[in-house]
C-alpha cells in the first residue's frame, strides 16, 4: 500500500465519520459544536498536539541553523505550549484546531507529491482547503462560532454539508482502496 493510499483511506474514513455525525446524532453534534469554542481540555490537548507536532517537524529539518540550536526547540516547545494555554485561553480550542489543521496537510502533500496521476489532486486540493480553514480559525476563531450558529439555524445546510463531507470522504476512501 502506497503512502498516498494509506493517507487517503485514513482521511476518507475520518471525513465520512465526521460527516455522519449530524445525521446519526443531530442533537449531540449541535451541542458539541456550540460548546467546543469555550471547551478548556480539548483546547489544551489540541494545543499540545500542535506544539509537539511542530517541534517534531522542526527537528526533522536538516538545516544548519536548527541543528546547532536544537536545545532551543526542546526548551521552547513547552514554553510555547504554556504561553498558549495561559495567555491565549480565549477560544483556545478553535485556535488549536486551526493549528492542527495547518499541520495536517504536510503528510498528505508529501504522500501525493510522487504520485503521478491527476487523481492525486483530490488529496492536494483537500490539503490546501485545510490550510485555508486552519488560517481562518487561527486568526479569527469567532468564525467557528458564527458558522456553527448558521448551521444551527439552517438544518438543510447542515445536512447538505454533512452529505458533502460524507461524499468526499467516500471518494477518498474509494481512491485509496482501488486507485492509489
Amino acid at each position: 500500500m502506497s503512502p498516498l493510499a494509506f493517507n487517503a483511506i485514513v482521511t476518507g474514513a475520518l471525513l465520512a465519520a465526521a460527516g455522519l455525525a449530524p445525521f446519526l446524532a443531530p442533537g449531540a453534534a449541535r451541542s458539541a459544536a456550540a460548546a467546543f469554542p469555550r471547551s478548556v481540555w480539548p483546547g489544551r490537548v489540541l494545543a499540545a498536539v500542535a506544539v509537539t507536532w511542530f517541534a517534531y517537524l522542526l527537528l526533522q529539518e536538516k538545516m544548519a541553523f536548527i541543528e546547532e540550536r536544537r536545545f532551543i526547540v526542546y526548551l521552547g516547545a513547552p514554553l510555547v505550549y504554556l504561553a498558549a494555554v495561559f495567555l491565549m485561553d480565549e477560544m483556545l480550542s478553535v485556535r488549536a484546531l486551526g493549528a492542527v489543521l495547518l499541520l495536517l496537510p504536510q503528510p498528505l502533500l508529501d504522500a501525493a507529491f510522487f504520485h503521478d496521476h491527476p487523481s492525486r489532486l483530490a488529496v492536494t486540493v483537500f490539503a490546501y482547503a485545510l490550510v485555508i480553514v486552519g488560517c481562518v480559525l487561527v486568526w479569527s476563531p469567532y468564525r467557528f462560532r458564527q458558522a456553527a450558529a448558521a448551521l444551527e439555524r439552517m438544518p438543510v445546510l447542515r445536512r447538505g454539508l454533512g452529505a458533502g463531507i460524507v461524499a468526499f470522504g467516500a471518494l477518498l476512501l474509494a481512491l485509496g482502496l482501488f486507485w492509489y
